[in-house]
Order: C-alpha cells, then sequence, then structure tokens
C-alpha cells in the first residue's frame, strides 16, 4: 500500500533516526547525490528534506554551504559514546537520558554494544576520537582497568562507583537509600528481614548489604543474608529462582516476615521459588527489592522497589560539567542525594508489600 506521507517527509524522518543514533557521527554527512541514488528519489525532494532538517536546527550550513550537523560554531562536534554489554532496551532510561543530554547540547551521539569484557570493540571505543564515553562493564579489573585509567580524562563509569581513583562516576541514588525499603518492611510488621542477591559486583553488593544490615541494628530487627557470586552461563532472574529454590529446601527464609533483594532480577527469581514452594507473598512474607520499576511493575505480585528520580537533570549537569558550560572541578560523583526526596517520590509501592505501614490486609 502506497503510503501518503510525502517521500522528502519519509527521508526526513529516516536521517533524524539516524542522527540520533550517531550513524554519521564518525562521517561526514552524506550529499544529495548519495541521498538520491540512496532513496531513488530526484534532488528536489532530497533538498526537500534537507529543509525540514535545517528548520529544526538538526543540520546546519558549514564551509562552502556543505551541511553538516552542529557542534558548536567554529569547532568540532563533542562526540559521546554510550558503552554497555549485550541487549539495550530502547526504553533504558540511563540510554535515554545520555542520549536526550547529547541531543540537547548537539553533540554527536554513538551507542556501542560489546559481548564480554575481553572484547576488542571496548578497547578500540577508549582508544577512539571520543570526547565522552559513558561505561557500563560493572567492576572493570586487569587490563581494562588500566586501560579506563589512561582515559579517565574522558570517561565516565556507570553505576560502578571508582571516584577514589579519579573516574567519574554516574548513578541514580546512593546505596543508603535502601534503608529506605528496610524501614518500609519494618513499618509492615516485618521483625526479620532477609537479605538475598545473586552474581552481582562485590563492592556493590557489600555496599547495600552493609546498608541492611546497619538498618536492622537500627530497628532492633534481625536477618540473614542470602548471597551467591558464582557466575553461571544463565539470566540472573533464572539463576535467582533456581538458587532461591535451593535455599528454600536448606530451610531459608521460613522464619523471615521479609525479604530485601538486591535488585529486580533477584526478587522475581526469589518470587517464583516462593510460588513453586506454595509461599504467598505478601500474605506470608513481603518482598521488596531496589530499582527497575518499569520492570517491577509487570511482575505479578508486582514488587515494590526504590526507583531513581528522573535523570535528565542530572546528566544534564553531567554534560554542562564536561563542555564547559557549568564545569564543577573535583566533582566526580554524579548521583543524587535520596534525602533530598520524600519516600513517597523514592518508594512505588506494589503488591508484594502490604499499601498500609500495620502489616495486614
Amino acid at each position: 500500500m502506497r503510503s501518503k506521507v510525502p517521500k522528502y517527509v519519509q527521508i526526513a524522518e529516516i536521517l533524524k533516526r539516524r542522527i540520533a543514533n550517531g550513524n554519521y557521527m564518525s562521517q561526514s554527512f552524506p550529499g544529495g547525490p548519495k541521498l538520491v541514488a540512496e532513496f531513488g528519489v530526484n534532488y528536489r525532494t532530497v533538498r526537500q528534506a534537507f529543509q525540514l532538517l535545517l528548520d529544526e536546527g538538526l543540520l546546519v550550513r558549514g564551509e562552502n554551504e556543505r551541511l553538516v550537523q552542529p557542534g558548536g560554531a567554529g569547532r568540532t562536534p563533542f562526540k559521546v559514546a554510550f558503552v554497555s554489554s549485550g541487549y539495550c532496551c530502547p526504553a533504558d532510561k540511563w540510554l535515554l537520558a545520555v542520549r536526550e543530554a547529547a541531543r540537547k547540547y548537539r553533540c554527536m551521539f554513538c551507542r556501542v554494544v560489546f559481548d564480554t569484557t575481553d572484547d576488542a570493540i571496548l578497547y578500540e571505543t577508549l582508544d577512539g576520537d571520543f570526547d565522552l564515553i559513558f561505561l557500563s562493564v560493572g567492576t572493570p579489573d586487569g587490563l581494562l582497568l588500566d586501560k579506563i585509567r589512561q582515559k579517565k580524562e574522558k570517561v565516565v563509569l556507570l553505576f560502578a562507583d571508582m571516584s577514589a581513583e579519579g573516574i567519574p562516576f554516574f548513578d541514580g541514588i546512593d546505596n543508603e537509600a535502601c534503608a529506605l525499603i528496610v524501614r518500609h518492611l519494618a513499618r509492615r510488621n516485618c521483625r526479620k528481614i532477609d537479605f538475598f542477591s545473586v552474581r552481582q559486583a562485590p563492592e556493590l553488593y557489600t555496599a547495600r548489604r552493609d546498608v541492611w544490615k546497619k538498618t536492622l541494628k537500627e530497628l532492633n530487627c534481625t536477618g540473614e543474608a542470602y548471597c551467591v557470586m558464582e557466575n553461571a552461563e544463565e539470566e540472573r532472574f533464572v539463576q535467582a529462582h533456581r538458587l532461591a529454590a535451593g535455599f528454600l529446601k536448606q530451610g531459608a527464609f521460613r522464619e523471615a516476615d521479609g525479604v530485601f533483594c538486591f535488585d529486580v532480577e533477584a526478587a522475581q527469581g526469589l518470587l517464583r521459588a516462593f510460588a513453586d514452594a506454595g509461599i504467598r507473598v505478601p500474605e506470608e512474607i513481603q518482598v521488596a527489592s531496589f530499582g527497575a520499576p518499569e520492570l517491577a511493575a509487570m511482575f505479578i505480585p508486582s514488587i515494590t522497589v526504590i526507583r531513581t528520580p528522573p535523570l535528565a537533570p542530572l546528566a544534564a549537569e553531567l554534560f554542562e560539567h564536561f563542555l564547559g558550560i557549568t564545569p564543577q572541578p573535583g566533582r566526580l560523583r554524579f548521583n543524587f542525594d535520596y534525602r533530598k526526596f520524600t519516600e513517597d517520590e523514592l518508594i512505588m509501592q506494589g503488591e508484594s508489600t502490604w499499601k498500609n505501614e500495620g502489616g495486614v490486609p
């Protein structure tokens, strides 16, 4: 069926998506003759598409009237890469926040995916001509860590806090916010609150476990920690289900009123293990977790979680620092102070905990 949308509009939309995805970051923006051949249209149609992009500010006229992507008058566009492993959901809030900030400040943007931390593309990206690289690799070690140290003036680590080594860090909220979810469970009559985690960076696991343990002591509550750090070749929620089922067979969680899970994947596996064992949530035990509210809302029962505030303001602040618009000398950590938000803003109430504070329906 023939589209009713004019061809020049269709071409402009394709070019907009390519620009947003960083397709033309490492090469010149294609001229009219190339696009005429590529899309099988006449030159007038391509010129109309160009005009739409000029009107929206996605292209500007450079030297010799050649169309280029704006990167600031008289300078090379600032080049940004977002690097993470495996599949990244198009709705991933970290990717979207960085991409939107790149668009806002008219930077060139590129999405890079790697399979393992040995992947050559990681090293090639670090050696490339990027001005700013957002890197999600867990807690790096060995040669990769050495490489990151060499390039730390342009690398920002996602989630892994190595600011003590002078490497900038971008995260949502501090691990201290875990205390809010433990208190949430305690207000719902949980006196024994266990902790469950699978396959995480040891430093991150330790940070959240320590907050859990400290908060239990403050509340005069008790709890056991269940964690397996094996690096199995399976999805984390599948691993969590398998390990939680094994723990249950050994009598784990049976005396607990609630469980605080390291992340939503751990919570998802635990909920399935409870369902398989005939343990009702939240009637017999309540479950809460950290992060990923979009996923937490999709499970049955939905999971009560600590959520990250909107990332756009924080991403903009980080870009302004690196672009020199509003530099913050010496700042290496870019995350939210959870104390500046109310519990209602940070806790998404799910069906896995009682909605009231009395611990009854």
